[in-house]
């Protein structure tokens, strides 16, 4: 096991620490109290690595990318917002902290203050739309079925898929078009590509 100093410049101790813990980002501190004597910016710092474009985020992120960090005790807030506050200031209410990691694409466990700024939902809806990452068709509803440009199957298709109801089981009929079984079965239950009669 590696030696290594703790980063807390008050504490500066030297220890032991495991290499999966060093190539996981982790055993910078000697102890729970040296981690916890640091301030929230602090703590917040030593999830970032720092690149020549975006500052990427390595704590913990949800299920759409976004870092979460724990400013205090069960107050947890999006990684972002808490970088844009630290550069910016205090954010209004109901303002959404939108990205722009321009020229590469955006990237949601991007923390670098010169990639963000405030908008309102709409603003966030419209630049997603702008991005391409959210289809709209400029009504009320958003792309259904073949014009969604995500979509694997055209009405044909759906209409095939119905007719083999019954006839044959969703895995052989899921070997015939580029969906699993759960799909065919969402389609025969009418739970997805409801618009089409």
């Amino acid at each position: 096991m590696p030696h290594v100093v703790c980063q807390n410049s008050s504490c500066a101790q030297s220890f032991h620490v495991s290499h999966n813990r060093l190539e996981n980002g982790r055993g910078k501190y000697c102890s729970k109290a040296c981690w916890h004597s640091l301030t929230a910016e602090e703590r917040f710092w030593n999830f970032v690595t720092k690149t020549s474009h975006c500052w990427i985020w390595n704590g913990y992120r949800d299920s759409k990318g976004y870092g979460r960090f724990g400013i205090a005790t069960s107050i947890n807030i999006k990684a972002h917002r808490y970088s844009y506050m630290l550069a910016y200031g205090p954010i209004a209410d109901k303002t959404f902290i939108c990205h722009n990691c321009f020229p590469l694409p955006d990237n949601p466990s991007c923390v670098n203050p010169l990639h963000l700024w405030p908008g309102t939902n709409q603003a966030n809806i419209a630049d997603a739309v702008r991005k391409g990452k959210w289809h709209f068709d400029g009504r009320s509803s958003w792309l259904q079925g073949e014009k969604s440009p995500n979509a694997r199957l055209r009405t044909e298709d759906i209409l095939h898929i119905r007719a083999l109801e019954g006839i044959m089981p969703a895995t052989e009929v899921a070997k015939l078009f580029p969906v699993g079984d759960g799909s065919v079965r969402n389609i025969w239950k009418r739970r997805t590509w409801k618009h089409i009669p």
